[in-house]
């Protein structure tokens, strides 16, 4: 199918495109990830595309100040990727500090900076790769899971976390939230915006420079947010893996924008221009017609339990790459340890399997529980849940 105007580039069913960074120049960078391997796609201002193959397995992402994106691979190694596209790997030294670890987030000064494992310090990487450790000035979140936050740094150079503990920090100021942010992104006046994690109906958030939070909610109808963005008017833009985006001025204005692709990455590049991404497609701009209906899924009340052993058929209305897992009602059961993927080439079915220590336990009337998953050509993606029930 051949790309629309938006199109920057596209791939297969087979591969994803995720990751999206939008750099100082107009350009900007995606990861394309398939089965055991990722390329990083530098998109460049001029509309060319450089793809570098096989870089392995990447961590986190961020765009320095010369426009080159910086991702983590071990722990004292980076990838960096120059604005032309050529990669370079970075080693980190010395070995004998904190770890790095995510989120990672450019500085004025050319540097990268990045949580550590050590929730008092952060870390400071030069362009050449020499490690500095910096107090982080803020309260460790919990014994309870690991102390993962996220990082951005504003216009002024003020540079805030916040955590899964519902702490804020800018500065070494913390506030608190709840419920606690998930994402972070800067304004252009030295706030920020963020989802509220698991709010109903989606909450947007913005905190002004002195700590004061506004919440704004967000339409049901577009359901869960999947990403969000800062314009250079301030505004935040959220994406929802639709054809509409949304858009939240800072007095709380809510207006909805048609998207070229159903989007669930966005991004503002140095220029003020738009990126959108999805599994599929990564465009420029909002220029463009969605096609926005991913493929139909049906999936029977009822199976035999002798069809088992083939799995559960699962019939879908168009081309699709189809990815479903199963649980079974009984004691102790384990979700697909190996979830069911396949791609269709068109409209057609595939079965979902039923792990064997399972199936050996299932009964007349068993509840099996799946979720199915579809993803078309466009990027468009749709979750379902199904309750099968098992007959003799």
């Amino acid at each position: 199918m051949p790309a629309q105007a938006a199109d920057v580039t596209r791939v297969g069913l087979r591969e994803d495109v995720h990751g999206l960074l939008a750099g100082p120049d107009g350009g900007a960078y995606v990861q394309v990830s398939r089965r055991g391997d990722t390329d990083i796609v530098r998109a460049l201002p001029d509309g060319r595309v450089v793809r570098t193959p096989d870089v392995g397995d990447l961590v986190g992402g961020a765009v320095g100040a010369d426009g080159s994106a910086w991702y983590g691979t071990d722990p004292f190694r980076a990838l960096r990727v120059d604005p032309a596209g050529t990669p370079r790997a970075v080693a980190l030294t010395p070995t004998t500090g904190a770890v790095p670890a995510l989120p990672l987030v450019g500085a004025p000064d050319g540097s990268i900076w990045s949580s550590t494992v050590e929730h008092d310090q952060l870390a400071r990487i030069a362009p050449d790769g020499t490690l500095t450790y910096v107090p982080s000035r803020r309260e460790a979140c919990s014994d309870d899971w690991p102390d993962g936050y996220w990082m951005t740094r504003t216009a002024d150079g003020a540079l805030w976390t916040a955590d899964r503990c519902g702490g804020l920090t800018r500065e070494g100021v913390q506030f608190h939230v709840n419920p606690y942010p998930d994402g972070l992104v800067a304004d252009a006046a030295g706030g920020v915006w963020f989802l509220r994690r698991g709010a109903v109906p989606a909450t947007v958030a913005h905190a002004a420079a002195d700590g004061q939070v506004a919440d704004t909610r967000l339409p049901r109808a577009l359901g869960a947010p999947t990403d969000l963005a800062s314009a250079p008017d301030g505004s935040a833009f959220i994406a929802f893996g639709r054809c509409t985006i949304a858009r939240v001025g800072l007095d709380g204005a809510v207006r909805l924008i048609a998207a070229p692709i159903a989007a669930r990455e966005l991004a503002f590049d140095g220029t003020g221009a738009i990126w959108l991404a999805n599994r599929a497609r990564l465009a420029r701009g909002l220029e463009g017609r969605c096609r926005g209906a991913a493929p139909r899924v049906h999936v029977p009340r009822r199976v035999s339990f002798a069809s088992l052993r083939r799995g559960i058929p699962i019939r879908v209305s168009g081309r699709a790459r189809v990815t479903a897992g199963t649980t079974v009602n009984v004691p102790n059961a384990t979700f697909s340890p190996i979830p069911t993927e396949r791609v269709l080439a068109r409209a057609g079915r595939v079965f979902a399997r039923v792990a064997y220590a399972d199936r050996r336990r299932i009964k007349r009337s068993t509840t099996i529980f799946m979720t199915v998953g579809v993803t078309d050509d466009e990027g468009n993606e749709r979750g379902h849940a199904f309750r099968v029930r098992v007959t003799r």
